[in-house]
């Protein structure tokens, strides 16, 4: 009997254990089933954060982003918001405007009088009558364009006393039996260089105006030989002004340069002030191209940019942000996500800026201390309200690296960490509010990419971002474009005191 109870119960616990095991099976089983549908589940979240990341990219434009104007185009018409207050003046030429109209000149070049012979009433003759008025209208015209040889005759006379010969001096820059022109090589400059012009459109130019066939090999002469007068004479001294600037605009946007290998791109880099402008194209756009460049390390005043990461770097100088960058970021988190803090930043923004030019015009230069005081606390305000109001962050990709945030939450932080640059402006009513002066200097270069595609050599884009910089000084101050290269290549070129 004991014997048969004892296999009885050796029977069940081999049972027991049979199904002990086929539970830890099941549980196995189980909890592989769950960790694929957690995966799965990360996996959709990843995807579903992916898709809210393209939709949100999709949604932006030049407005509300720093895209440029030309990637709008098919996703139809968009009203521009405007910033600015409204205006209670009229729409047009406004009282004590200096209105600028064609009037007639004193001494025509030219003088064609239409005469009266006959009485268009009865016939009679009037040949030889005097007349008693003459009504004048003038026609400014255009006349055929006509090149000019100047032919200079170096004498040689002998001395009777000594019998030495002696010549005279040739003009500097005439070193040949036949040559061009400054007036010849500045206007091949400027219609390159200032109108993007190509080669051939240049040559037909020069043949269709004045008959004169040019090569393109004086068309590149003329770059290049700009380009080293420049660089020998204007730029150190211009360098020299810029490092003396309180305060400095620097930007960089992409360019394509054509080589043996295709098109690549490559990167203009300019500093710039109300003044002066200086351009560098270099293969790299961060703090490589800064140090070749030499300016900004040795810079101490005031370097207003966008916050790309290879400015912060120089911290000899004190740094302001551009906030029309904010603004663009600020209006789509406002429009498309519907973010009262970014209502409330843009707001506040907006309404410093215009309470700062009204003092400005008042003939203040700062705010008084309890006004700061205020904006300062209105400011901190707006990011705790924006930063206990944010979406949530999206799923991590993986365990390496920094969590991501939302970008709202990115903009917050940019506030609060970098609340001195931010609000440098405030404090500093000569810092400007925006980056906006490097950003039009830096336009002209998209304009020349869409003429003439990519710069066909590093040399081409090298020329043209050295001549740029000069024509940009020469116009803002005042100076006429065509001019400041024909005295460039008379090697007399024009820099601001």
């Amino acid at each position: 009997m004991i014997k048969f109870f004892s296999h009885i119960i050796k029977r069940l616990q081999e049972k027991i254990d049979l199904l002990l095991s086929e539970v830890r099976s099941l549980r196995e089983e189980l909890s592989v089933r769950e960790q694929i549908l957690s995966n799965k589940d990360r996996e959709i979240a990843l995807l579903k954060s992916e898709l809210e990341r393209r939709k949100s990219s999709a949604r932006k434009d030049s407005q509300t982003s720093s895209k440029p104007p030309s990637s709008d185009k098919g996703r139809g018409k968009r009203k521009g918001k405007n910033n600015r207050r409204p205006s209670d003046k009229k729409s047009g030429g406004q009282p004590g405007n200096s209105a600028k109209t064609l009037d007639q000149v004193s001494s025509p070049d030219k003088v064609e009088l239409l005469s009266v012979d006959e009485c268009s009433f009865c016939g009679t003759d009037l040949s030889k009558v005097l007349s008693d008025s003459v009504e004048k209208r003038q026609v400014f015209e255009l006349m055929p364009s006509k090149l000019e040889v100047i032919e200079y005759q170096r004498e040689r006379k002998l001395c009777p006393l000594c019998g030495e010969a002696n010549k005279g001096s040739f003009p500097s820059g005439v070193t040949a039996p036949v040559q061009y022109g400054s007036g010849i090589r500045s206007k091949i400059v400027d219609l390159n260089v200032q109108h993007f012009l190509s080669y051939r459109r240049i040559q037909d130019l020069f043949q269709d105006w004045f008959s004169l066939r040019i090569s393109g090999g004086l068309i590149y002469d003329s770059l290049q030989k700009g380009k080293q007068l420049l660089q020998q004479t204007y730029e150190p001294k211009v360098e020299a002004l810029l490092l003396a600037s309180l305060v400095v605009h620097a930007d960089e946007t992409g360019v394509y340069i054509t080589g043996v290998s295709g098109s690549k791109r490559q990167w203009l880099h300019v500093l710039s002030t109300d003044k002066v402008t200086l351009y560098q194209a270099h293969p790299k756009r961060g703090q490589e191209a800064i140090e070749d460049w030499g300016l900004l390390p040795q810079y101490t005043g005031t370097l207003l940019h966008d916050g790309f990461k290879s400015y912060p770097i120089y911290e000899q100088c004190r740094h302001g942000l551009c906030h029309a960058h904010h603004l663009r970021e600020l209006r789509f988190f406002e429009e498309e996500e519907q973010a009262i803090w970014a209502w409330q930043m843009s707001l506040f923004l907006c309404s410093t800026k215009r309470h700062r030019a009204q003092l400005l015009e008042e003939g203040k230069t700062t705010f008084d201390k309890l006004q700061l005081e205020q904006y300062r606390k209105r400011y901190f305000q707006i990011i705790e309200y924006g930063r206990a109001h944010a979406p949530p962050d999206p799923p991590r990709k993986s365990t390496r690296g920094k969590a991501p945030q939302h970008p709202q939450k990115n903009l917050l932080d940019r506030f609060l960490l970098q609340q001195e640059p931010m609000l440098l402006f405030l404090e500093d009513f000569k810092i400007p509010f925006d980056n906006n002066q490097a950003e039009r200097d830096l336009r002209m270069s998209k304009t020349k990419q869409k003429v003439q595609g990519t710069f066909r050599s590093k040399k081409g884009a090298d020329a043209f971002a050295v001549i740029k910089g000069y024509c940009s000084t020469a116009k803002k101050n005042g100076k006429s474009i065509l001019k400041a290269l024909k005295d460039l290549f008379e090697q007399k070129p024009f820099v601001p005191s």
